[in-house]
């Protein structure tokens, strides 16, 4: 376990470089799993999405983990920009047509999963 400090490391480093944090988060560490769902709106919007996917990956393999699902529910609830409707998203000075796009590959790539999730 994770000392405080580690873990405020952890968070910082997150941000810094979160490429380097979903593939952590991908090879199963949990502390870079939940750092990224606090830190995940400060992503680009490509990486965004492949922290999305690892969230949802980890919660499709065969050890289902409260912690990986509550990750994935806090990750999708911080993406609410990416998944809203095209007239709210242009309002906050998205384009729609940027709006409409990101919508269409989060969908994408969440409904392949979800009876892997059920």
């Amino acid at each position: 376990m994770y000392s405080h400090d580690s873990l405020a490391e952890i968070a910082i480093d997150v941000v810094k470089n979160p490429r380097k944090a979903i593939n952590l988060a991908k090879d199963g560490s949990q502390e870079h799993s939940t750092a990224i769902c606090g830190a995940i709106e400060q992503f680009p919007s490509h990486l965004r999405h492949n922290a999305l996917e690892v969230l949802l990956l980890n919660c499709c393999k065969g050890k289902w983990n409260l912690l990986d699902a509550e990750a994935l529910v806090i990750c999708i609830g911080n993406l609410g920009e990416d998944l809203d409707d095209c007239e709210t998203a242009t309002h906050v000075g998205f384009s729609r047509r940027f709006a409409t796009a990101n919508k269409h590959k989060l969908e994408k790539l969440i409904l392949p999963h979800v009876d892997e999730l059920l």
